[in-house]
């Protein structure tokens, strides 16, 4: 590699690093993918090179335009890795979400009650949730879609301590009919 590529090289990496923070860089939640994207592309470099040289490519130094070149490739793919990942947890969380409303429909205190706990959920779907960010997101699609609505935090009680997990409201439509689409409850 000529000095002007393995430049590029570590200019492509210092580029990268920050944005791999989890929770403060915007590829912090493709760390496993992105963390591996510099050495992609420093082998998409090799296969350009060996592409424009086919028969002497092993004894010329790969050049600053090539290079660059495979950089460009690897910030193309950043955008659709983002969408395939997005897709992907979009998925998951979507099928997290239908399997809360069946928790909720079958569950006979939610029933009655028409409302349940964070922690209730979590707890009644345990062997579903990886981790309490995923409980959030699916509460966060629940009511988007108008399935349940949070209820107000009661006020702190003098002695202070742990706040009581956030409640919801259940749609009364939910135990009525099946959901084929959002519902509207406001």
């Amino acid at each position: 590699m000529s000095p002007a590529a393995a430049k590029l090289v570590t200019e492509f990496q210092d580029e990268i690093e920050p944005k791999l923070r989890a929770g403060v860089g915007e590829l912090g939640s493709l760390r496993d993918w992105a963390g591996k994207l510099v050495g992609a592309a420093v082998r998409i470099t090799g296969l350009l090179h060996l592409a424009e040289h086919l028969h002497d490519g092993f004894r010329k130094p790969i050049v600053e335009e090539i290079m660059r070149q495979a950089i460009e490739i690897a910030r193309y793919y950043i955008a659709h890795a983002a969408a395939c990942f997005g897709a992907m947890a979009e998925g998951r969380h979507t099928e997290l979400a239908g399997d809360a409303v069946t928790w909720m429909t079958k569950n006979e205190n939610v029933r009655t009650a028409r409302r349940f706990s964070r922690r209730d959920l979590h707890r009644g779907m345990q062997t579903k949730f990886n981790d309490a960010s995923t409980v959030g997101a699916v509460l966060s699609l629940l009511d988007a879609h108008g399935c349940i609505r949070a209820l107000p935090e009661p006020s702190p009680g003098s002695r202070g301590g742990r706040r009581p997990s956030p409640k919801y409201a259940i749609n009364p439509v939910l135990f009525g009919k099946a959901v084929t689409e959002p519902l509207r409850w406001r």
